[in-house]
């Protein structure tokens, strides 16, 4: 009884209390440890599901998304409850539904992981490419699946662009070669194989230096390496070699290929074929130095022009007074000996003004069937009182030689300028010097040549050897005209020029023509002085503008017992024609005003069967056409000898007597 009262007493009763409240307090740390483990937990999963780096979804049999975290509506751009309970597949691009249905199938029939790739729809159906990894549910293995999905549009990006680099490296039309540092080949492209003959399998591993050939540049393949060497890359064109042994010219482009630290990974080079190129290229610098020597030739072609008639026009005026006092001296005066030398200075420099007008490059003022053979031993013959004794003169001259159409004396010139250049270059180191002249038949051509032993051309001079004023001759020994006027005159009469010379082997000029059917004619004898003298005095219209050379004109047609009258000007001669009868037309057709070729055709038309004797110092390609069209027209290039204006005068005074009669 005592006992139980002392074991109820309120002592033992708060003791008990007190224990039972530690108990409680120990069990409330208890469950706020478990409850934080929890929150951690929970955390934790929110950590590693929520806001996962990937996205995960839940989708069941029949394709609904059940659970989906947070990375999943992010990459989706929707919130969770538009997605929770919708199908997957409505996010997905319409064309890749297929391999996505094939791998779920394939990891619920198989029970193992299936990955596919596929593109994603956010809501403004922009699509990313994604990655989706599926496992089968443990919780529900009839049917539903776990999907883990990452956003690769990066990496599909990257490869995409590998891949499209791949395939223009592939389909460029140049060439390209990828090697490493060390030179050898990693990689070529089908152009490359298609221009060098070398397959992957024959180039890979190997240097590109097998490219190279005898014939490569030393120079060129030092610079490229010179380039690469100090990190730079190289541009330029070198010889290279296919796998034939032919040989092509590369425009070659090299360039470096670092990684992200800046080393030097790879040179990609690209090569183009340029050998075509090239040489269109040299046929359009030909044709553009053929040009410009055209455009020389015509330019001093009209320069000569302009002066010829000038000059011309003064020495005709000269050849005029000296033929009057000619035919009035003694022979043995001093005087007479003094206008014959002026007839020669006259001479010559008519000489010289045609060989300036050949420049012009049009028909020769003259053309007659003539004998090259003829034509050489004439030119000897003045030749050989020259410097030309000195050196030993061959002629090997076909004896059945054709005859051509041309201008004997631009043709004479040009060949006393070719044996004058021979002479040139048989210097006093040449031993036995000799110039040897020949003519052949070359089918329907004539061919003459012109060779010596001199000292010949290197290939720099023989190339520009027909240009105007190249001359390789001292100043004052010679004004670089004399080949291109020879080559001007050939062209005129529609021949070829052949030029072969090397260094210590000689020159060997071959002049072609157009063979001819005509013979040479004979001129048949008559005596000038008593056709004129026998019929009555002729009644000469002069007109030109020149004062001088109209005044010594009509003193020498006075000379020649003509009544000559002289006009300054085509209008005053066309308003004097009807005031008194005229035989013959002295017209100049270099004039101010009305000019030659417009009074010409009013004398035509006035006076269609008057005899119009058309007197230039330019007989240019115009004035040859326009008598070609004229009738009862002649020409007579100034200065004219005064035997040349008597055997004129006298044919028309018998053509004027016949027609009296």
């Amino acid at each position: 009884m005592t006992d139980h009262h002392s074991s109820s007493s309120p002592e033992a009763i708060l003791e008990a209390l007190r224990v039972h409240q530690v108990e409680l307090q120990m069990q409330n740390e208890e469950l706020r440890r478990i409850q934080a483990e929890l929150d951690a937990s929970r955390s934790l999963y929110f950590d590693l599901y929520e806001l996962a780096p990937v996205g995960y979804c839940t989708v069941s049999p029949d394709g609904l998304i059940v659970q989906a975290n947070l990375t999943s509506t992010t990459l989706l751009g929707l919130r969770r409850g538009d997605l929770v309970q919708h199908r997957f597949s409505q996010f997905m691009h319409s064309d890749d539904l297929d391999a996505f249905y094939r791998v779920r199938r394939q990891v619920l029939a198989e029970g193992r992981a299936g990955e596919v790739e596929v593109r994603l729809l956010r809501p403004s159906e922009q699509s990313f490419w994604a990655h989706l990894t599926m496992t089968r549910s443990e919780q529900d293995p009839e049917g539903q699946v776990r999907i883990v999905l990452s956003d690769i549009s990066v990496r599909r990006a990257a490869e995409e662009s590998v891949l499209l680099g791949y395939h223009t490296l592939l389909a460029v039309s140049q060439g390209v070669i990828v090697t490493g540092p060390d030179r050898l080949v990693r990689s070529v492209n089908q152009a490359f194989i298609d221009m060098t003959g070398y397959a992957q399998q024959d180039i890979v591993g190997r240097n590109c230096r097998l490219l190279q050939g005898p014939l490569s540049d030393a120079a060129q393949v030092e610079s490229i390496r010179r380039a690469l060497a100090g990190g730079k890359g190289f541009v330029g064109e070198i010889l290279n070699y296919r796998k034939d042994g032919t040989t092509f010219w590369n425009d070659l482009l090299i360039n470096e290929v670092c990684n992200a630290d800046g080393v030097l990974t790879h040179y990609v080079g690209v090569i183009r074929d340029v050998t075509e190129k090239r040489a269109q290229e040299a046929t359009r610098l030909s044709l553009e130095r053929q040009l410009m020597q055209s455009q020389k030739m015509e330019s001093l072609g009209l320069l000569a022009g302009g002066v010829a008639h000038d000059i011309n026009n003064t020495l005709a005026a000269i050849s005029a007074v000296g033929a009057i006092q000619l035919v009035t001296l003694p022979p043995e005066s001093v005087a007479f000996r003094a206008f014959t030398t002026i007839e020669k200075a006259v001479r010559r420099g008519a000489e010289t003004v045609a060989s300036l007008l050949n420049f012009s490059r049009k028909k020769p003022a003259e053309t007659k069937p003539l004998d090259w053979n003829a034509l050489i031993r004439e030119q000897l013959n003045l030749l050989k009182h020259t410097t030309m004794a000195r050196v030993e003169v061959r002629t090997q001259l076909e004896p059945f030689l054709q005859t051509m159409e041309g201008d004997s004396g631009s043709l004479g010139l040009a060949l006393m300028n070719l044996c004058l250049n021979s002479l040139d270059a048989l210097g006093p180191t040449v031993t036995a010097p000799t110039i040897t002249l020949s003519t052949r038949n070359d089918g329907a051509f004539v061919a003459i040549e012109v060779a010596d032993n001199g000292v010949g051309m290197d290939a720099e001079v023989l190339s520009r050897a027909l240009d105007p004023f190249y001359t390789t001759k001292p100043v004052g020994k010679g004004t670089g005209l004399g080949l291109s006027m020879v080559y001007s005159v050939v062209q005129a009469h529609r021949g070829t020029l052949n030029l072969d010379s090397s260094v210590g082997q000689g020159t060997r000029v071959t002049l072609t023509f157009p063979a001819s059917s005509l013979a040479v004619p004979t001129p048949a004898p008559h005596d000038p002085t008593s056709a004129l003298s026998s019929l009555p005095p002729l009644h000469v219209m002069l007109v030109d503008d020149d004062e001088i050379m109209r005044d010594s004109c009509l003193g020498l047609l006075e000379a020649l017992g003509t009544q000559p009258v002289g006009y300054g000007s085509g209008e005053a001669a066309l308003a004097a024609l009807g005031s008194q009868p005229f035989d013959l037309v002295l017209l100049d057709m270099n004039m101010p005003g009305l000019g030659g070729p417009a009074t010409l055709a009013e004398l035509r038309r006035r006076e269609p069967d008057l005899w119009v004797l058309v007197v230039t110092g330019l007989a240019d390609q115009a004035v040859l056409d326009l008598l070609e069209r004229t009738p009862c027209t002649e020409l007579m290039a100034k200065p004219f000898e005064f035997k040349t204006l008597q055997n004129t005068l006298a044919q028309h005074a018998l053509r004027l007597g016949a027609c009296r009669t």
